[in-house]
């Protein structure tokens, strides 16, 4: 399964990167409608709206689990290159676990998850 990350960065604590967006794509391997994410690394890049501060490159080990009927997905790491160099950060993200129904039938496309990237714990 292919994944694609994106979404605002806002109100952010740095007086020199109160803003940004960040992206990430990659690929889950053995993906299920039943296991969509498992446990895994990978890299997701912050870029600041103040183009004089370089983009952060969070580096991450992430584990997944289902609580209550959504998928949470956690990533823990620090970040390896641009601004805040070496600063632990976080992020979480929760949605509904796909639609069993659709799984059976046309797949599920989309996963949809709200979260909260943090860095510098």
């Amino acid at each position: 399964m292919t994944f694609t990350v994106n979404g605002q960065l806002f109100n952010c604590t740095s007086s020199s990167a109160p803003t940004g967006s960040y992206a990430e794509s990659g690929t889950v391997h053995n993906a299920t409608c039943t296991s969509a994410f498992s446990a895994g690394s990978g890299t997701r890049v912050f870029t600041w709206t103040n183009s004089a501060i370089a983009p952060s490159t969070f580096s991450y080990n992430r584990s997944a689990t289902r609580v209550g009927g959504n998928i949470v997905v956690v990533a823990v790491g620090s970040t390896t290159a641009g601004a805040l160099t070496s600063d632990p950060a976080k992020s979480r993200g929760t949605g509904p676990q796909p639609d069993l129904t659709a799984c059976t039938n046309t797949g599920v496309s989309t996963l949809t998850a709200v979260g909260v990237p943090a860095i510098g714990l």
